[in-house]
């Protein structure tokens, strides 16, 4: 079954660029997404009636990937090891919501982070599906440990649409920066999820973004507004047991505008990223 398509969260976070300002984060953006993290955890301990059907599912993944590629930044061109664990807490029977702290580990030097986080970011998000749609809201807030970059958040909301007999979904997303970027992030998204033999499954994607003036002048220094990159990628995953599975994939980026190409070292216009994973069910 195809799943909806739904934001990234493995693969796909990055670090302010060097050219955003290195101080401390806004005190009321730390307190905003503290205070909500708080009401959702909270709202995932509290006892449930005994005649309620709502149930907690906690997820984990921990990915080693060739490089670290985010909106066609290049963050890090070394080995990375990015684990993620999601908790989610179905609302009724179409919604559900969910919890995420996800990290990328440096194996090497390139930002003065040798084995150490250089990022981990906290995702709150609810959604909801009615029939072949689905749609997601939520906020990120990305952090920066071992660095000298400053945080930064997102809120989001994504769309979409699942045709089942081909079959073949569609996403589309907005991201707003409402703190260090001040700029809005478009994404879209589709992809194909076939299965070959029991137990083993192949998803092929097509992906791209589109970042306005203030996006691109805060990641790029570019101050137009374009369209970003172009990803392609395949994911082969293996079912081992009813919770443990194997993923192991590729992605190809592409930057796309020109004045952004201009703007990035010529190895970095174009990258392969490759990712072996194991996810668990709990």
């Amino acid at each position: 079954m195809l799943r909806k398509p739904s934001p990234d969260r493995k693969r796909d976070r990055k670090r302010l660029r060097p050219n955003r300002t290195k101080n401390s984060p806004v005190p009321c953006v730390h307190k905003f997404f503290l205070l909500s993290t708080l009401v959702f955890i909270s709202s995932l301990l509290a006892p449930l009636p005994v005649f309620s059907t709502e149930k907690i599912e906690v997820n984990a993944s921990f990915d080693f990937c060739t490089d670290y590629v985010w909106r066609g930044l290049v963050i890090n061109d070394d080995p990375v090891f990015q684990p993620s664990v999601t908790v989610t807490k179905a609302t009724g029977q179409t919604g559900s919501f969910a919890f995420n702290i996800w990290g990328n580990y440096d194996f090497t030097d390139a930002y003065g982070t040798k084995n150490k986080f250089s990022e981990i970011d906290l995702t709150a998000s609810y959604s909801f599906s009615s029939g072949s749609l689905g749609f997601e809201t939520g906020i990120i807030h990305y952090t920066f440990p071992n660095t000298d970059y400053r945080a930064t958040t997102e809120i989001y909301i994504n769309a979409g649409y699942e045709l089942k007999a081909i079959p073949l979904a569609f996403s589309l997303g907005i991201y707003y920066d409402f703190n260090e970027i001040d700029g809005f992030f478009l994404s879209g998204k589709i992809a194909s999820q076939i299965p070959l033999i029991p137990r083993l499954s192949l998803e092929v994607a097509l992906s791209g973004g589109y970042g306005d003036a203030r996006y691109n002048r805060g990641y790029f220094n570019v101050s137009n507004p374009s369209f970003v990159d172009i990803h392609l990628s395949a994911d082969l995953t293996y079912k081992m047991t009813g919770s443990v599975s194997l993923a192991a994939g590729g992605q190809y980026m592409s930057l796309m505008d020109r004045t952004l190409k201009d703007a990035v070292p010529r190895s970095e216009r174009t990258h392969l990223i490759g990712c072996l994973s194991v996810i668990i069910d709990f």
